[in-house]
Parts: structure tokens; C-alpha cells; sequence
């Protein structure tokens, strides 16, 4: 009877041994996913515009909208004035 009890036992210990190393390995792979994760972010965030940058193009971007504007109305007037 002992033996059927230490057996069962054994058994219940290898299972969840079993289970252990399973989460283990998903673990693991869940941390290199992770890691390869932080990598590509570090690298697009190395590559983004710093916000002051972008902000300089938007602000020429503007002004070159506004010129263009301005362009166009002295062409107006200098057509209505030619002869």
C-alpha cells in the first residue's frame, strides 16, 4: 500500500515538474519576444524627429503656405495693372 502511495505521489511530482519546466519555457520565450520588442522601440525612438525639429518644420511649413499666399495676390494685382 505504501508503494501505491509513493508512487502516486512520484507521479503528482513529475506532472507538476512537467507543468513547471512548460512555464518555464513560455516564460522565456515571452522574454526574448520582449527583449526583441524594447530593441526595435529603442531603435525607432532613435530615429524619430525630435519634437522640437518637428515643430520648426511645421512652423516653416507655414510660413512657406503664407508666402505663397502672398506670392500669388501681388501676381493678381501686377495682372490687373499691366496693360
Amino acid at each position: 500500500m505504501l508503494a501505491v502511495v509513493a508512487g502516486a505521489g512520484f507521479a503528482l511530482q513529475r506532472q507538476a515538474a512537467e507543468a513547471l519546466r512548460e512555464e518555464i519555457a513560455l516564460l522565456r520565450d515571452e522574454q526574448r519576444a520582449l527583449a526583441r520588442v524594447r530593441t526595435e522601440h529603442e531603435t525607432l525612438k532613435a530615429a524619430q524627429i525630435p519634437v522640437a525639429e518637428m515643430e520648426r518644420l511645421r512652423a516653416d511649413r507655414l510660413a512657406v503656405l503664407r508666402l505663397r499666399t502672398e506670392i500669388e495676390a501681388m501676381q493678381a494685382r501686377a495682372a490687373q495693372r499691366a496693360p
